[in-house]
């Protein structure tokens, strides 16, 4: 199976929910991962900026753990199937 890259407006639109028809469509295609049905790949510097722009005071102010949590389910998606 082909792996796409996983891009931060996809992460940021599906946490954030400030967008409704881009909110689906994120949650479509995390639902896919999830299913096993793709595989996503992502870089350092992507999971970083999803955490600078959560992180933002001026945009979203959430608590740190608010953070880490979310970022933690998404990595997780793909982590079992992965493992088999």
């Amino acid at each position: 199976m082909d792996a796409l890259f996983l891009d931060t407006n996809i992460i940021i639109r599906y946490l954030t929910q400030d967008d409704a028809d881009k909110a689906e469509r994120s949650r479509a295609l995390l639902k896919q991962v999830e299913a096993g049905e793709l595989t996503l790949i992502t870089s350092e510097s992507i999971v970083v900026e999803i955490v600078q722009v959560l992180s933002s005071k001026v945009l979203l102010q959430p608590a740190r753990a608010t953070v880490a949590r979310h970022l933690s389910v998404i990595v997780a998606l793909g982590q079992a199937k992965a493992g088999q």
